[in-house]
């Protein structure tokens, strides 16, 4: 009987000791990492508008400045004239982020990744009907992008 339960608990410990490596998050890979690279466009709403059309070829490319740094630079394929092209972002946190666009542009965005860290939904509300004070008109409302990871 003794024996019995020195296996069992040789088991026991074995299984806690093997069990918490399976799956879930590396913790050393930061919220900047996971953000880190080229979001390919799957949907665009406006005020729950469907417009993905109108951003045909939409890429966010997000390149971070390093581990614990919040922030890089950022670019960005058929803006459409709602973001500017090229500038930094910052992170605030995991649930925003503000976009500076090389333009004299800000934006700020609340964000959220999916639990396997592939989709990215950024989401802003556009004030204005221009970029950046020029003359080419977007427009405005609640915006709502839908990104998967390339």
């Amino acid at each position: 009987m003794k024996t019995i339960k020195n296996i069992f608990a040789l088991a026991l410990i074995a299984s806690v000791m093997v069990f918490p490596s399976c799956g879930g998050d590396d913790p050393g890979i930061s919220f900047d990492e996971k953000m880190n690279g080229t979001w390919i466009l799957t949907s665009v709403t406006v005020d729950g508008n469907d417009v993905t059309s109108d951003f045909t070829g939409f890429q966010l490319s997000l390149s971070y400045s390093g581990p614990d740094y919040g922030g890089g630079s950022y670019n960005i394929t058929n803006a459409n004239n709602i973001l500017s092209s090229s500038g930094s972002y910052s992170l605030n946190g995991t649930t925003s982020m503000n976009l500076n666009g090389d333009d004299g542009s800000s934006t700020s965005a609340t964000i959220s990744l999916s639990a396997d860290d592939t989709t990215l939904t950024f989401s802003f509300y556009n004030p204005t009907t221009t970029l950046g004070g020029g003359r080419v008109e977007g427009a405005a409302g609640d915006y709502v992008f839908v990104l998967n990871k390339q």
